[in-house]
């Protein structure tokens, strides 16, 4: 897990790991899609709910991140830095994975409790095409 934690870090260092646009706009289909399939206002309410905290807990996840990556950029500036510079950086990064997964998968399982099996498959199907 360390490991993803860095790798991801230094995709977002790169520039090439910013996928922040593309979480986004999964999200908005999902919701288009949730108005267009589930016809009961109190599910979709709770269905949109559901997709609007995990746009949430996105966020915090990579507003936490970018902490981290401040914290690396400003230790590459200093040309004395040290292992220890870096690892003091990275020190919680597993924890913020760990909250980060669990905030999102109880935010697609209060999504497909709120909605029928029916439902959920073409709000995926439409979601996915």
């Amino acid at each position: 897990m360390f490991w993803v934690a860095v790798a991801s870090l230094i995709m977002l260092i790169s520039g090439t790991g910013d996928d922040t646009r593309a979480f986004r706009e999964r999200a908005e289909a999902f919701k288009e899609a949730i108005s267009l399939y589930v016809q009961d206002g109190p599910r979709e309410a709770r269905a949109i709910a559901a997709v609007e905290r995990s746009e949430c807990s996105f966020r915090r996840h990579r507003e936490k991140l970018a902490q981290k990556q401040a914290c690396l950029a400003k230790v590459d500036a200093a040309y004395a830095a040290t292992r220890q510079d870096y690892l003091a950086c990275l020190a919680g990064t597993q924890n913020i994975w760990l909250e980060s997964s669990d905030a999102l998968i109880k935010s697609q399982r209060d999504l497909q409790a709120s909605i029928t099996p029916e439902e959920w498959a073409l709000v995926q199907a439409r979601v996915t095409r």
